[in-house]
């Protein structure tokens, strides 16, 4: 006689009588067996398999996004932006023009191309922190020397900062 009995796990043992319970057992188990198998395929000797490597970040347009120059050197947005305030307001405009551009006085800030430094973020700072005397002149297109910390009056170490993230930026886009 066939018949159906309610098992944990809302399983049925069915069948005739109690020969199919065995094979229900087993089925019951099925689920810490594979549990068990997985754990056992993330370590092996005593040591963890490795995690895969993260997926590239993918842009809006779907293509592979490049990586952000500015955060890889610590530069935040708001360092940016103060950057930007301090470079417009001090005598920065002068001698490199209100768009960085250059000019007769000063060279261009946005080429990527940098006399007096490699172009990393704290070469940056040293040069507006130790200014550019006459005798350093890298570029005899440019003779004129760029006073430290921006001339009189002289720019906080913070705004030094926040004046090298914004020039960083404009050539590491």
């Amino acid at each position: 006689m066939a018949c159906e009995e309610p098992l944990a796990g809302g399983l049925l043992r069915s069948g005739v009588g109690a020969a199919t319970f065995p094979n229900m057992m087993l089925l019951r188990g099925a689920p810490f067996l594979v549990a068990g198998i997985m754990l056992s395929a993330c370590k092996t000797a005593g040591t963890s398999a490795a995690a895969p490597a993260p997926a590239a970040p993918v842009s809006a347009s779907g293509l592979p996004a490049r990586p952000n120059p500015q955060a890889a050197a610590g530069i935040t947005p708001q360092m940016i932006a103060r950057g930007d305030t301090v470079f417009h307001t001090s005598s920065c405009t002068e001698c490199h023009g209100q768009r960085a551009k250059g000019t007769p006085h000063g060279p261009d800030l946005t080429s990527g191309r940098f006399a007096q430094t490699n172009g990393s973020y704290a070469e940056i700072v040293k040069v507006i922190t130790t200014g550019v005397p006459v005798d350093s002149i890298a570029d005899p297109s440019f003779p004129e020397p760029m006073p430290a910390r921006g001339g009189a009056p002289p720019l906080s170490d913070d705004q030094i900062r926040s004046l090298a993230a914004y020039v960083y930026s404009l050539s590491h886009r």
